[in-house]
């Protein structure tokens, strides 16, 4: 598919497409690992973040989706006139801040630093997402 977009669409066009499956490739997911561990009993994982699953799938979801709208806005409002390559750029070093949230929630180091699990998670991960 990515070589016949190379020869059916515009060059610019070809490079932008190949920029995406490239990063999209590189994308390491452990979401469904990080799942079972959110939301796994004190039992399981001894002072874990124990997530109830209304608040795991139905209060984040909610934020997520807020949030979400509110980046088409920004989106539409700052970074529609920036040159394509700064744009994807600042996009994936916001979408890295996402694995970095999962981080300090597994090394507990949010709890460190005072911020409860779940605070952090909907600041950090359910944005990001």
């Amino acid at each position: 598919f990515t070589v016949a977009t190379y020869y059916i669409f515009p060059k610019t066009f070809f490079w932008v497409f190949l920029s995406i499956v490239v990063t999209s490739m590189s994308w390491i997911s452990i979401g469904s690992a990080l799942g079972y561990y959110y939301t796994a009993s004190e039992e399981c994982v001894p002072d874990g973040p124990n997530f109830d699953y209304t608040y795991y799938i139905t209060v984040t979801g909610v934020v997520g989706s807020v949030v979400n709208f509110l980046a088409v806005i920004l989106y539409q409002n700052f970074l529609s006139s920036w040159r394509f390559r700064p744009a994807l750029i600042f996009t994936i070093v916001i979408g890295s801040l996402a694995s970095i949230v999962d981080l300090i929630i597994i090394m507990r180091w949010n709890i460190a630093i005072g911020i409860p699990d779940k605070v952090f998670f909907l600041l950090g991960n359910a944005v990001f997402e």
